[in-house]
């Protein structure tokens, strides 16, 4: 299997890194801690085993004796927390109340100037730290190499409206990539960034690209944007065309991988399939026209798309003619059959949201 420092250079992630060394030392919890000495704190990168602090959480480094010390350039180790006078800061009482009974931790990084702090703690009382720091000693240059890369990865913004949906997929990239990632649930909310946390990278659904497009607004703010589909369609591929997209993305699995996507666009490159937009011309339908079609789509009479969208029966008529010309269509069976199979209409569906009463 190789040596522990082997492996650890195989390790995708950091957090794969700690969950050998937790494996390897036999503890119940490893946590990587990027040390930022401007503000005095310190944000837990990656972690294995039992929770403590989540991640993106900036803490003041007083707060913890396992941080301060290697903060500061010294190593920790207690092979007893509740025998030790000095154990008594706010996340050690925290970690007491988890059930932690002793560990260590030391300095990633220059002596002078750490970068960041290896903690390993475990439940189990009276334990002798000697060994386990000797061996992080030896890795620990591995591991910081690491943590300078995950610092300097570049920021992703995950811009979905399905709350769950975004969380999950924030927290897998952070996990794959150990890039920091974000999630908000709409395009207002990128550009509302404080100062500083502007997204390099920002993955946004495809049906809120569209929304922004209409109201003007570019979609990524001032971060690269991937456009984010469902599932793969020349809708949602004119979408990102027409945003300036940087890639191109699917999350069923049918088209370009969200991972390889942000990889890709974080080394400079462009992700967008070989001919995207060519021969895939989508109408642009206007914010009314595209309300009208919806409710054409509902098996809806003129006279109701009237009185749901509160115009008369005439212009709702005079929507529809200019929506057909624009479809290519003569009725609007062929108007609804062309903008489903492109993927148009499933598209102003989720944009939409719930339909009018």
């Amino acid at each position: 299997m190789g040596s522990v420092r082997e492996r650890l250079q195989q390790a995708p992630t950091l957090g794969d890194m700690a969950e050998l060394l937790r494996r390897e030392h036999g503890a119940d919890r490893v946590s990587v801690a990027r040390i930022d000495h401007g503000d005095a704190t310190f944000e837990i990168l990656a972690s294995a085993g039992k929770a403590l602090l989540g991640p993106g959480l900036r803490v003041p480094v007083a707060l913890s004796t396992q941080i301060d010390l290697p903060a500061h350039g010294r190593a920790f180790a207690e092979p007893s927390f509740t025998d030790s006078a000095g154990w008594g800061r706010p996340i050690d009482i925290l970690m007491l109340g988890l059930g932690f009974s002793s560990g260590c931790s030391l300095a990633l990084g220059p002596p002078g100037r750490p970068v960041g702090a290896l903690s390993l703690s475990c439940t189990r009382p009276h334990r002798d730290y000697d060994a386990s720091l000797e061996a992080l000693r030896c890795v620990a240059d591995v591991v910081a190499e690491r943590l300078d890369h995950a610092v300097r990865a570049p920021g992703v913004l995950v811009c979905h409206d399905d709350d769950l949906l975004a969380e999950g997929l924030a927290r897998s990239i952070e996990r794959r990539l150990g890039v920091r990632t974000r999630s908000c649930r709409a395009v207002a909310d990128i550009p509302g960034a404080a100062p500083g946390e502007q997204p390099d990278i920002v993955l946004c659904a495809g049906h809120l690209a569209a929304r922004a497009l209409q109201a003007g607004a570019r979609p990524g703010g001032a971060g690269a944007l991937i456009v984010l589909a469902s599932h793969d369609s020349p809708y949602d591929r004119q979408i990102a065309v027409r945003a300036g997209a940087a890639a191109y993305a699917v999350l069923d699995g049918d088209g370009p991988g969200v991972l390889e996507a942000i990889a890709a666009v974080a080394a400079g490159q462009a992700a967008l399939p070989p001919g995207l937009g060519r021969g895939e011309a989508i109408a642009a339908l206007t914010p009314r026209e595209a309300d009208v079609l919806l409710d054409l789509d509902d098996g809806l009479r003129y006279k109701d798309v009237a009185r749901r969208r509160g115009i008369t029966e005439l212009t709702a008529k005079t929507y529809a003619r200019s929506l057909f010309r624009k479809l290519g269509a003569t009725s609007r069976t062929e108007a609804v059959n062309a903008a489903r199979a492109s993927g148009q209409l499933d598209a102003l569906r989720r944009a939409a949201g719930p339909p009018a009463p």
